[in-house]
Formats: C-alpha cells, structure tokens, sequence
C-alpha cells in the first residue's frame, strides 16, 4: 500500500485458501416412462469440480429401490477443473412416478452432494389396435347402425390395463370387455356404432387409454348421415 508520508510504503502480507465447488450435473436426472421389472439404458450423471484445488471423492450411493448404480468413472480424486461420472439405471418395481437420490461427499463440504432421480413405471403389456379406421355405411339420421368390432391385443410381455374407450359425437362405444387387465398375448373387443343426428359426411374418432407405453391409441371412424 502506497501512500505520501513518513513510513510509506507500507505492506500488508495476504493469504488465503483456494475454494472447491463440487456440483453434480444434471442435479436433477429424468428417465421419463419404463416398463415395470425392465431395466432402462443407462443415465450418465456428472460430477464436476470448478474450484481451484483437487478434492477427495468417498464411493457414490444411490438412495431408492427402483435406482441402482450401474457404473462409478469416478476415482479417489477430483482434480479442479475436471470431471467425472456416474451411471444409473432405473428399474421400476411398481406403475407411477419413483423417485431416488443419488448422492457422494466430497472432502470440501461438511455436506452430502444430492443429484434428484425420478422415472415413471409403466405397465409391461403393449396395446395395438386390430384397424387404424372404420368406414360405416349410410345410415338414417336418428337411428343406430350394426355394430363393427375392433380388437385390442396386449403385445407385451405383462397385463395391460385400459383406463378408458370413448367415442365421437356420432358415433357410440355399444360394448367393451376391455374393462379387467389383459394378459400378455391375450386380447379384448370393442363394439362401435354409428349413429348421425345429421344429414351429411361424419367423422370422429374412437380413443382408447391404456397403461402401457405410448398408451393412447384411436381409430378413425367416418360414415354418412341420409
């Protein structure tokens, strides 16, 4: 420090420690939808150190049942400045959201480093529609046409369930046995009607929901009101 007058300069002697930041990266990894009891690809997780100094890893842990750890690239030591990672793989155990943790201490922080994990478990089983569209004959206004059959197969290798089967105005779902889980390889029937409250080309769709994946299927469905 300089300054004008008697004793000038002065020094004043600095010191300090160099800082560490050790963060995960994604601190938040998603796995979106995966079929119950079937393992997904691995999902790399980063660890990366910004600081200025090399920090000592501890061994990663993965907290939740349907996360596992599938790989550690990860050493002893994290040099500053560089990276490494992690792999998980998710395997749900039940349908709906799952959620984990996966976690490692660093020797900078007091702390655990916490990256979130969370996927979806979907039903085994695979819907497929016997018809992507049906055409129906002309048929009088205000009355209800002959019933046609669309078939629902469970192409999976678990139950299927269907959550819903409804149909556009002018057309009605007349009957359904899809309403209990369908076994693999097994399949239900849906019966459609058309019935036009107008004179006129109609077209509507027929939607069918299901818990497997891509489990929103429809079939195109037109026909005339005379």
């Amino acid at each position: 420090m300089n300054y004008v007058g008697i004793g000038s300069p002065q020094i004043i002697n600095l010191s300090g420690n160099g800082a560490t930041v050790v963060q995960f990266h994604p601190v938040a990894e998603q796995f979106g939808q995966q079929r119950v009891n079937i393992s997904s690809a691995r999902l790399t997780v980063g660890i990366d150190n910004y600081g200025s100094t090399s920090v000592n890893l501890a061994t990663p842990t993965v907290q939740g049942a349907d996360f596992s750890l599938a790989g550690n690239h990860c050493g002893s030591t994290l040099a500053r400045n560089t990276g490494c990672s992690v792999d998980i793989v998710f395997t749900p155990s039940a349908k709906g959201l799952r959620t984990g943790t996966v976690t490692i201490m660093a020797s900078d922080y007091s702390h655990s480093i916490t990256a979130a994990l969370q996927g979806i478990g979907i039903s085994a089983g695979a819907g497929v529609l016997s018809v992507p569209s049906i055409v129906f004959s002309a048929q009088k206004v205000g009355t209800e046409s002959a019933a046609k059959q669309i078939t629902l197969t469970n192409t999976g290798t678990g139950p299927l369930g269907v959550t819903s089967v409804s149909a556009s105005p002018q057309f009605s779902v007349a009957t359904t046995n899809c309403n209990t889980p369908i076994a693999a390889g097994s399949k239900c029937l849906i019966s459609v009607t058309f019935d036009p409250a107008v004179v006129g080309i109609l077209a509507g769709t027929l939607t069918v929901q299901d818990d497997g994946a891509n489990g929103r299927h429809s079939v195109i469905l037109s026909g005339t009101g005379k």
